[in-house]
């Protein structure tokens, strides 16, 4: 019994004399980073002595979370984030929680910010596409009449246009053996439309999905606004009730072989038609699900090392995020429906995964040999996507997506880390104030007292400067 009792006492002052030393290394890691002024060597030093605190003591959260806060003050962002996912696991009360979930977030979005620094589009979409349809359904495109003539091998492809002649008098022309260029001028002109927005992105195309294509030469109609694409419209089909009052800004129509495109905000909108003029001649019976998804996929992009790489877009806007993250919502798309805003937020989710994982190519030949595929929840049920590894996708393209648009904002606009800034800002300034991801007006008056207390220019704008003072203050805090 003797023994017993002094091996408890023995392993009794072995923990307290642990305790003692995790809390003297804390104790010194706080020395060092008030120290004044600040260098690099005294931040390396704090970080070293919080990381030895933890390692005695690795189930204390603060020490996890300000080790988390330190490497992002640092902009080392995935070291960071790997801290705030250890000290979410360690956390043991709500506070803490909330906490680590608002700083993980937020370093997500710090990497997705580092990720679209280097996104130099080389091709733009209006912010017009965001309100209303950009293209005609299937359906609707087999509606279209035919206003060209025909091809005839051997002869120009500029003589197709003859019919129509009249309605093309002040367009720039260009042509090759598979395709007539015509542009209004205002921009530029038919054969730089071909160099920059046809030749490369063609190729792309034929390379990357269709090797052996063989089509009749295309009619290519570049405008420079959707005025003047909708009167050209009108003129070449006016029997067609479909176009009067179609606010689209693009359109192929399969029985001439012809595309037209506004270019005023980039290629992104001829890309798209292009996709689909180029599956309808390799693929025709293609369904209507899987010609939209694709055609969708290059809206914006960008060449990379002469690969063109698709970006996440504005289809992301006014889209259930959470909505996304769910596989099910494929199999709501049925064929024979008019394909809404969110389901084909989804398609092109999914194409955008496929192509990231080099299985597009594969995913579309084996439905173009396969009547069973054709079906949209046949078709994705076959690629056995792991759940997971599709959360983690969607999640990090919308992150991208999100840091993308908002990169040039003075002010924070992104939820994430505005929801950052209020879980610090409660905890520094001792506020309970609602963590909603919303810039409010009670989030403002934090900042303001925040950067009166902290002798910054008392604006109420979250700068470089204000952020990374939230930062310190948070990792200085018992």
């Amino acid at each position: 019994m003797f023994k017993n009792i002094l091996s408890f006492c023995c392993l009794l002052v072995s923990s307290t004399s642990i305790a003692v030393q995790h809390a003297d290394l804390h104790q010194k890691y706080l020395q060092a980073l008030k120290q004044q002024p600040e260098t690099d060597v005294l931040l390396q030093k704090a970080l070293s002595l919080e990381r030895q605190a933890f390692e005695l003591s690795p189930t204390v959260f603060k020490y996890a979370f300000n080790i988390g806060v330190v490497y992002s003050y640092l902009n080392d962002h995935q070291a960071s984030e790997n801290w705030f996912v250890t000290a979410l696991k360690i956390a043991q009360t709500d506070s803490h929680r909330e906490s680590a979930i608002a700083a993980l977030d937020n370093t997500k979005l710090e990497l997705a910010r580092i990720a679209t620094n280097s996104w130099q589009p080389s091709v733009n979409v209006s912010m017009v596409l965001k309100s209303g349809a950009i293209e005609l359904q299937g359906n609707k495109k087999a509606m279209l009449p035919k206003a060209l003539g025909r091809h005839i091998v051997g002869q120009p492809v500029a003589k197709r246009i003859q019919p129509v002649k009249a309605y093309f008098r002040q367009f720039d022309r260009f042509s090759t053996e598979n395709v007539l260029i015509l542009s209004n001028r205002r921009g530029r002109s038919a054969n730089e439309h071909f160099r920059r927005g046809f030749k490369d992105f063609y190729a792309w195309y034929k390379k990357q999905y269709f090797p052996h294509l063989k089509h009749e030469p295309f009619v290519v109609i570049f405008v420079d606004q959707p005025y003047t694409g909708h009167r050209l419209l009108r003129q070449l089909y006016p029997t067609s009730a479909e176009l009067r009052d179609s606010p689209f800004l693009g359109v192929f129509n399969p029985q001439d072989n012809l595309i037209l495109a506004t270019v005023s905000a980039g290629y992104g909108t001829f890309l798209h038609e292009l996709m689909h003029a180029m599956l309808h001649a390799d693929f025709m019976d293609i369904p209507q699900w899987l010609d939209e998804a694709m055609a969708s996929l290059y809206e914006r992009s960008q060449w990379n090392n002469g690969a063109l790489i698709p970006l996440p877009n504005w289809r992301l806007d006014n889209t259930q995020h959470s909505q996304l993250i769910d596989l099910n919502v494929f199999k709501a798309i049925e064929d024979d429906n008019v394909i809404d805003y969110q389901e084909l937020s989804a398609l092109r989710m999914l194409m955008l995964y496929l192509q990231s994982k080099g299985q597009l190519m594969s995913f579309y030949q084996s439905i173009k040999s396969s009547s069973e595929l054709r079906s949209a929840s046949n078709a994705i049920e076959s690629l056995a996507i792991e759940t997971l590894d599709w959360q983690r996708f969607v999640e990090q393209n919308i992150s991208n997506y999100l840091a993308d648009i908002s990169k040039n904002s003075f002010q924070p606009v992104n939820s994430d880390e505005i929801r950052f800034i209020q879980s610090s800002l409660n905890k520094i300034l001792a506020t309970d104030y609602v963590v909603d991801g919303l810039w409010g007006s009670s989030t403002l008056r934090q900042v303001k007292t925040f950067q009166t207390q902290q002798g910054l220019g008392v604006d109420g704008v979250v700068g470089k400067n204000t952020l990374k003072k939230i930062k310190r203050v948070l990792a200085t805090m018992e």
